[in-house]
């Protein structure tokens, strides 16, 4: 298994857009994935030049991205904003919880 298996494993990587968002709040999102257990590559980086950040819900592992570098094919195929991300993933959560 290669270096980012741990984050592309599955259909279950969400592409999320940070794009023009300012870093306290890339911050605040790394502190929301990093709250609900997720483990952050490079955190440094993401906060001081990414674009998009890689997040996988079933490993919970998050890496930063670049425009035109994919690690994988995106659930949905599409990057979405952070807003978007905490409903899916609330959804997720609410059917962790029944099992």
């Amino acid at each position: 298994m290669g270096k980012f298996d741990d984050y592309t494993q599955g259909s279950s990587t969400i592409l999320v857009s940070i794009l023009n968002i300012d870093k306290k709040e890339k911050i605040e999102f790394l502190n929301y994935l990093q709250k609900n257990g997720f483990n952050i590559g490079l955190a440094n980086e993401v906060i001081e030049k990414c674009n998009f950040l890689w997040v996988n819900i079933n490993t919970r592992k998050a890496f930063h991205g670049l425009i035109g570098c994919p690690l994988c094919e995106p659930l949905g195929n599409q990057a979405i904003t952070i807003k978007e991300f905490k409903t899916i993933f609330e959804i997720y959560r609410n059917y962790w919880k029944k099992k």
